[in-house]
């Protein structure tokens, strides 16, 4: 119970102070939105000034014709049948070797002594990898120059549920096992839908309903198979109870993970849709924020100079953070170019057969004994996915013929109108 009441307060203490400093946020920004105060900023061409515009303000204006032109040019410029396969090719095994890769070190960092010393920071894991990926963004942003801007506060919430979500990700390993951590992640198609309604108005068809709820099944079982196995090997009551204290814990954590991630990527969603950034520009302000309010956070609770007190009594455990931030910001950026190219089904299903991977790779290199009725629970998981992921696809091919047959269509009645045009100025 003593590791369990550590996590709580260091989680209670980590949304006390991110509520806070989004709080400070919101409240800069209602005040310098004042109608009184709008016209000084608006025509100021001090720096102040021009920050507050950029930071607070609504956009002045959208990408242009010739942007939107460009755009589209790079997302269907690609004629080449061979060249769009070896892309595709490079970013699935990117993104396989990316996540595999940090999914072992994930799990070496947080269950595995250095020394006889367990490393206990998660908050440090989620300030070194955001910290990483905001350097990338960043160099990509001065590269590529992008003109389509948010207020770029609006990155702020998306980062505070960002932030939360890895913490219980991290934490969420010191009380069940990496497997059951990935098969957990499959069910948060729900809160997905739940708050995809509420924040987008989002509709979903039955059968996704349905996914859901069986995907959610599939992930109980597997959970409660793997979890009880573990009671069963142990000889004494007290440590069946602290077992179970600690299943209950990771499962909260695991709640946790679901349900921030899930409003991450709808807020994000949002942000795309009403304000058309890129998707490196959103990398760029999520990790912007999340790396200042970790750091703060850190730096308050004291956390920061134990985790540099702990990197500097192990250093081996300094090569395995920053490999582990370098693969979550090489992650980031194969998801987004696969997503951007080939469009969020490819991407589903590289990623759902990761989860596979991941959970392979697991129970080879540390040993994760997996119980017949957690096979069954991860078989119900993976066969609901590979379900949805179909569903989707037939839509697709369909909303493509239809768009090839729309567009023949009105090809042939251009043609008829110009052949009458020319018949006509022949008479």
């Amino acid at each position: 119970m003593g590791k369990y009441s550590a996590t709580l307060h260091s989680f209670v203490t980590n949304v006390g102070v991110f509520l806070i400093l989004l709080i400070a946020l919101i409240t800069f920004v209602r005040y310098v939105r004042n109608q009184k105060r709008r016209s000084t900023f608006s025509s100021g061409k001090d720096a102040y000034s021009r920050f507050v515009r950029w930071f607070a303000f609504e956009p002045d204006a959208f990408p242009t014709k010739n942007q939107r032109g460009n755009a589209s040019r790079a997302v269907h410029g690609d004629a080449s049948f061979w060249k769009s396969a070896l892309v595709l090719a490079l970013c699935a095994i990117g993104l396989q070797g990316s996540y595999l890769t940090w999914g072992v070190l994930q799990e070496r960092l947080i269950t595995i002594d250095y020394d006889g010393e367990k490393f206990q920071s998660s908050q440090f894991l989620v300030f070194t990898n955001r910290m990483i990926a905001f350097c990338v963004a960043l160099c990509i942003h001065l590269y590529t120059r992008p003109t389509s801007k948010a207020p770029f506060y609006k990155f702020s919430f998306a980062s505070f549920s960002n932030i939360l979500s890895s913490w219980c990700q991290y934490e969420a390993l010191k009380f069940v096992t990496f497997p059951t951590q990935v098969v957990s992640k499959s069910s948060k198609l729900i809160p997905v839908m739940i708050v995809g309604k509420i924040l987008a108005n989002k509709t979903y068809q039955s059968y996704e309903y349905a996914v859901a709820a069986v995907i959610s099944i599939g992930v109980v079982i597997f959970t409660l198979a793997q979890e009880m196995s573990k009671s069963k090997d142990d000889d004494f009551e007290d440590t069946v109870d602290e077992e179970k204290s600690t299943a209950i814990g990771g499962v909260l954590l695991l709640l946790g993970y679901i349900s921030f991630d899930s409003f991450t990527s709808q807020w994000q969603g949002v942000v795309f849709k009403t304000y058309k950034v890129s998707p490196y520009q959103m990398m760029l302000g999520v990790n912007a924020f999340s790396a200042s309010f970790t750091l703060i956070s850190l730096t308050l609770s004291g956390e920061l100079s134990g985790a540099l007190a702990f990197v500097a009594a192990h250093p081996s455990s300094l090569a395995h953070i920053l490999l582990l931030s370098v693969c979550g910001a090489t992650g980031q950026l194969f998801i987004f170019t696969t997503i951007k190219k080939f469009g969020p089904l490819v991407f589903t299903m590289i990623m759902t057969t990761r989860q596979l991977f991941s959970i392979v790779l697991s129970c080879f290199i540390y040993g994760h004994p997996i119980e017949p009725m957690g096979y069954v629970g991860a078989s119900i998981v993976f066969a609901a996915l590979g379900y949805r992921i179909k569903r989707r696809y037939d839509a697709s091919k369909k909303k493509s013929a239809h768009v090839y047959t729309s567009v023949k269509q009105g090809e042939s009645e251009a043609m008829r109108d110009r052949a009458g045009n020319s018949a006509a100025g022949r008479a």
